[in-house]
This record gives C-alpha cells, sequence and structure tokens, in this order.
C-alpha cells in the first residue's frame, strides 16, 4: 500500500523514525510522499532518495553521523567564545554545517534538487520551515516563488538546513535580496508536526500515516535554564496546538506515537551512542504495537 508519511521534528529522538520505518515497510507500506519538519525533515529526506532502515542504521548509529556531531558542538556545553556568535551572526554555529552533511548523504543516492524528487508533476518531498520575518510558514518547495526562487533549482539539502536551524543555536538562513530580506529557521517555531500538509483540495487524498513522539515536560520546567534548553521549549510550544481541526478527510489521517520513556531527551545528541539500540527499538515496537492493535480491534 502507497501512502504519505507525515514525521514531527524531535531532535535525537527523531532516531526513533528508522526503527518506525522499518516496521513501516514490514507492513508492506510504501512511502509515496514524505513531509516532516526539522530531524523529521531530514528522515523525509533520506527516504525519499531510497535509503533503507539499515542503510540510515549505518549513518546515525556509526563514525560519520559522530563526526557530523562533533562539527556542529550539539549536546556539548557552548564555549563563552561561541556564545558571542548569537550577537555576531545570531546563531553559535553556521548551519552551513547541515547544509554539508545531507547534501552529501543525498548526493549518493543521486538526489540533489527538489526536481530530482518530482513524480507526475508532484514533489515527493515536503520540507516546513518558518519565516520569522515576516511570520508565516514556508512550505517547500511550493513557498519559494515568494522569495524568487525557482523551486525546482533549490537543493533540497539547504531546505532541510532550515528546517534544522534551532534558533539562536544555528544561524538563520536568509533568502531575498535587497530590501527584502526573511530570516528563515527551524520549521518546528511554528508547526513541528504537520499532519495537514497533504490535505490538499481539489488533490486525490491518500491516506497519511503522521508519526510523532508523545509529549513529555519541558526542560525550562525541570530546572534546565540553558539556551539550548529554552530554545527546544519555544520550538516546542505550537501555535497550532489544535492542528488536526485544519484536516478535512479525517479519517485519511492515521497518527503513531512513538513512546517516549525519557531515558534520553531530544537536546542529548551526545547520548546518541548509548542508546541508539533503544531508540531504534522504541521506533519499531511502537509501530508494530499500533498495527497489531489495529488487526485486534479489526478482528
Amino acid at each position: 500500500m502507497k501512502v504519505n508519511l507525515v514525521l514531527e521534528g524531535g531532535g535525537v529522538l527523531g532516531v526513533t523514525y528508522i526503527g518506525a520505518y522499518k516496521a513501516l515497510l514490514e507492513e508492506d507500506i510504501k512511502v509515496k510522499r514524505c513531509a516532516g519538519t526539522s530531524i523529521g525533515s531530514l528522515m523525509a529526506s533520506l527516504i525519499i532518495a531510497g535509503y533503507t532502515p539499515s542503510e540510515m542504521e549505518n549513518i546515525f548509529f556509526g563514525e560519520e553521523f559522530n563526526r557530523f556531531l562533533k562539527s556542529t558542538g550539539l549536546g556539548n556545553k557552548i564555549p563563552p567564545y561561541r556564545a558571542l556568535n548569537i550577537f555576531l551572526q545570531k546563531g553559535v554555529f553556521n548551519n552551513i554545517i547541515i547544509e554539508k552533511f545531507v547534501e552529501e548523504l543525498l548526493k549518493r543516492k543521486g538526489i540533489s534538487t527538489f526536481k530530482d524528487v518530482e513524480s507526475k508533476g508532484k514533489k515527493s518531498l515536503i520540507v516546513i520551515a518558518a519565516d520569522v520575518t515576516n511570520r508565516r510558514l514556508v512550505i517547500m518547495p511550493d513557498d519559494l516563488p515568494r522569495y524568487g526562487i525557482n523551486p525546482d533549482n533549490f537543493k533540497i539539502a539547504k531546505a532541510v538546513s532550515m528546517s534544522c536551524a534551532i534558533p539562536l543555536f544555528f544561524t538563520p538562513t536568509i533568502l531575498g535580496d535587497g530590501d527584502s530580506l526573511s530570516f528563515i529557521v527551524d520549521g518546528g517555531l511554528l508547526s513541528n508536526f504537520p499532519i495537514w500538509v497533504f490535505d490538499v483540495e481539489n488533490e486525490e487524498r491518500n491516506l497519511t500515516y503522521a508519526i510523532k513522539i508523545d509529549e513529555k515536560p519541558s526542560y525550562t520546567s525541570q530546572g534546565r535554564h540553558d539556551i539550548f534548553s529554552y530554545a527546544i521549549d519555544v520550538l516546542n510550544t505550537p501555535l497550532n496546538d489544535n492542528r488536526i481541526v485544519y484536516v478535512r478527510d479525517k479519517d485519511k489521517l492515521k497518527i503513531i506515537s512513538i513512546e517516549n520513556d525519557q531515558l534520553i531527551k531530544s537536546t542529548e545528541f551526545y547520548k546518541l551512542n548509548e542508546f541508539k539500540d533503544h531508540l531504534y527499538s522504541l521506533g519499531y515496537n511502537s509501530v508494530k504495537e499500533y498495527f497489531n492493535l489495529n488487526r485486534l480491534n479489526d478482528f
């Protein structure tokens, strides 16, 4: 069965989507189109590029992702001199690091731009970001013409880096020119779980599976007041909390929640090696339990 797939943002917990994707394939579910925010957009881009769960495991559970984490500083304390970058370039780390990482992964599958993932006039991949200048969502590639950009020629890796750019931690991407500049950041600021994205008027509505990670207490409520924890809490305070009301064909939407046992938090990238098997199992088992329960109910 061919379906649409939506993946929520969730920091390092997004690694659970590898196990979830494996379980979907075992249920004979094929992903036709995929959308995501933040880490969800990164995983979505790899799925549409043709990566298998096994290949994704090799990337995220091996040395390649470790090198990426070291280059970004994720999970480490921010040195005082780095914090100055917030004032100099609106972010501690340059999001070009994310772009180059994703660009190399997609290149291995012969993928570069949104044109490369087009099928029958429709883009197979949708990436969500936030335009803080104009205070609106950016749905890529469809919204790119607003900024004078040809969607077909726009690099998926750049779109993903925009969607993953946690405010203040990563630098924003600037789109436009002259007096019309827009700062683009992590899509989770406005829509961390874009379940509505495939519910388009005058289009055939296929079944959409949307995978999210269970809600958890905010970091600041737990006494964590560092800038990274604060930024994550900002992103996890969605303006569209009742987002399901925007979906017209609710019978075409199936939401799967991945258990969040909080052994590792979304900001704790440095713990990935310790919990990689656990995260994979959480995603895999949650999806399997969803389908087993549905089969039992049908029976």
